[in-house]
């Protein structure tokens, strides 16, 4: 698949993962029990990196609790409102790649 093509994929899933309809009484019952589980496993740590952070949802929610914060992602969109969501914390970087 060419390099734009795989691109406008993950820019387009970035999109829909944004969706308000998506996120139903189940869904958001399983996203706040993930970020629970997340808080739970890398409280300490000194630095984390994930790896897809799409709109950054995990590193807002992990930011109060880790010293160091990296986040990357392959979708310029989904880059940039990580990058918003996160302006406030000195210690959370999100790149593209």
């Amino acid at each position: 698949m060419p390099q734009a093509d795989n691109q406008d994929f993950y820019e387009g899933a970035g999109k829909r993962f944004m969706q308000a309809d998506l996120f139903t009484p189940p869904i958001y019952d399983y996203l706040v029990a993930e970020g629970d589980f997340w808080r739970k496993s890398l409280y300490g740590l000194g630095r984390v990196m994930e790896v897809g952070c799409g709109a950054g949802n995990n590193l807002v929610a992990l930011a109060p609790h880790i010293d160091r914060l990296i986040g990357v992602d392959y979708a310029e969109q989904m880059v940039n409102h990580a990058q918003q969501r996160t302006q406030d914390f000195d210690h959370v970087k999100v790149l593209r790649g």
